[in-house]
């Protein structure tokens, strides 16, 4: 077990010390924002079914009459998602407390917080971005035919954007006119009509050279911007932050090559226990060990949380696959 000490964590002393601590380097975690938010009750299975119904086919044919036509059946499609546990914790010495002066319970909170943040945001993506089947569309200036053949001249395009449009259109997917709004995934915000994309910083550099492009400075209405908007596409608004999907050396040559979502409303679905804030944090005080720790010599702070995200449409997703002029190897 991992114990932190005075040693990871000095006293201030011999130097001047500025007690305002740094500011942390912290991803925009965004991957739940858009999905479908839905709440597995306690004590109940640690599975949940999403049940989609399927259209009836076209009744073209006319009715003879006097004769009653054969009917047709209702046909259902069941998914299901198991949710799984995350977490961690850090140990602090009794000693901590007794020579260092920031206030190092608050900051490690804050850390484990930032910590389970980014792990919960990795785990959702991990499960969608990379499993989208329905349509990777590979941005090929030359001839590349598969992803591990994109070159560093296959950045983004105008052409594989409108590709993706068309996609979504022709299999009915559904704009977004409202996302999830609070971190407890309860109630929506209203916004502008669209398909949503999230993308790379090292995307939009290339995406800012597009024709048809809009920055979001540039939008006659500012009203609905979601945070991390960056701008929009024809009918696409993109959601920039790091924490999208990078395939590392996924191309040809170790270039990297860089998986733009672009969906509809109903894609995926983010599952969480309890309906409430999808972490819990955990607080033992000194002297709390019991004969584990019979003089008081450590305390812990750790977190927990059970999620799953699944993809629950393929049909209203689609993935622009591309090198970047801003990437590793170009």
């Amino acid at each position: 077990m991992s114990t932190t000490t005075i040693t990871q964590v000095p006293a201030g002393i011999q130097a001047f010390y500025d007690k305002n601590l740094l500011m942390r380097s912290v991803a925009y975690f965004v991957h739940d924002k858009f999905g479908q938010a839905r709440s597995l009750p306690t004590k109940q299975s640690e599975t949940i079914k999403f049940r989609r119904y399927s259209n009836l086919a076209v009744a073209n044919t006319p009715l003879t009459e006097g004769v009653t036509p054969s009917g047709s059946q209702l046909a259902v499609t069941d998914i299901t998602a198991k949710v799984v546990q995350y977490g961690d914790f850090v140990t602090l010495t009794d000693k901590i407390a007794m020579h260092v002066e920031d206030n190092v319970v608050m900051e490690a909170t804050d850390i484990l917080g930032d910590q389970a943040g980014l792990t919960l945001d990795t785990v959702w993506r991990d499960a969608i971005i990379p499993n989208i089947a329905n349509a990777k569309i590979l941005v090929a200036a030359g001839t590349s035919t598969t992803e591990g053949a994109l070159v560093a001249a296959d950045i983004i395009s105008a052409k594989a954007l409108d590709q993706a449009i068309l996609t979504l259109k022709k299999n009915l997917a559904k704009k977004f006119t409202g996302v999830i709004s609070g971190s407890t995934a309860v109630g929506t915000s209203p916004i502008r009509a669209a398909y949503m994309s999230i993308i790379h910083p090292d995307v939009v550099y290339d995406l800012e050279g597009v024709t048809g492009y809009v920055d979001v400075s540039k939008y006659a209405s500012q009203g609905d911007i979601q945070e991390g908007e960056v701008g929009s596409y024809k009918d696409i608004r993109f959601i920039e932050t790091t924490q999208a999907y990078v395939n590392v050396d996924g191309g040809a040559a170790a270039v990297d090559t860089y998986h733009t979502a672009i969906f509809g409303k109903e894609a995926y679905g983010v599952v969480s226990v309890r309906g409430k804030a999808k972490m819990d944090v955990y607080v033992k005080s000194l002297g709390s060990g019991g004969t584990s720790d019979p003089i008081d010599q450590r305390s812990t702070i750790g977190w927990k949380a059970s999620t799953v995200a699944k993809i629950l449409n393929d049909a209203y997703m689609c993935s622009v696959i591309s090198a970047s002029s801003q990437g590793t190897n170009v």
